[in-house]
């Protein structure tokens, strides 16, 4: 029942790992100067920032997810790791060579030092609102992509040593980033429209 447990875990861990990127190709399409300017020029800049705090937001929280304190009923990310601890269940995956890939990955996200300011920006600003620890600070969008991406990485590896996933996250980027491309384009050299009053 427990290898059934991490197989489950690995396939929707691998679904928002998939999402994760997507979020980034949006957040960095959005970005771009052309688009900024076209929004700002069209007088829809507030907009702007509602939809990409709230981008933001859900990327944080799929991210931290992974990372969160197990319970009994938990399905995230450490725990379907933490059963895999387990020899017996070890052994019931389809690739050891993927799992060991898999268990290196999210050892090192688990060690990494962007992590714990991560996660504390979370608690005290996103999930929750409480008194910041001043010596954490605030992670960049360039460490919360590069986070987020290690994380997927290691997401992808699960997937495929369980067996439930063969796809690539490579192979499904592109056509979010196409599409998130297409959905800016409206707004480069936008030329402003002033309502009729």
């Amino acid at each position: 029942m427990t290898a059934q447990i991490v197989r489950e875990i690995s396939a929707s861990a691998f679904t928002d790992a998939i999402e994760m990127l997507a979020i980034i190709e949006v957040l960095v399409a959005g970005n771009e100067k052309p688009v900024i300017k076209g929004v700002n020029d069209a007088g829809a800049g507030r907009a702007a920032e509602h939809v990409k705090r709230a981008l933001f937001t859900r990327l944080h929280l799929l991210v931290a997810r992974c990372y969160g304190k197990t319970r009994r009923k938990d399905r995230h990310a450490r725990k379907a790791f933490e059963i895999l601890k387990d020899p017996n269940v070890a052994k019931e995956m389809q690739s050891p060579t993927d799992l060991k890939g898999a268990q290196t990955k999210w050892d090192a996200c688990c060690s990494d030092d962007r992590l714990t300011a991560f996660i504390h920006f979370r608690d005290k600003y996103i999930a929750h609102l409480g008194e910041p620890d001043p010596g954490l600070g605030i992670p960049t969008y360039g460490e919360v992509f590069a986070l987020t991406r290690a994380t997927a990485t290691a997401l992808e590896k699960l997937a495929h040593a369980t067996g439930v996933v063969m796809l690539t996250l490579e192979s499904q980027v592109p056509t979010h980033r196409e599409s998130a491309q297409k959905f800016f384009a409206p707004w480069r050299g936008a030329q402003v429209v002033k309502p009729e009053r």
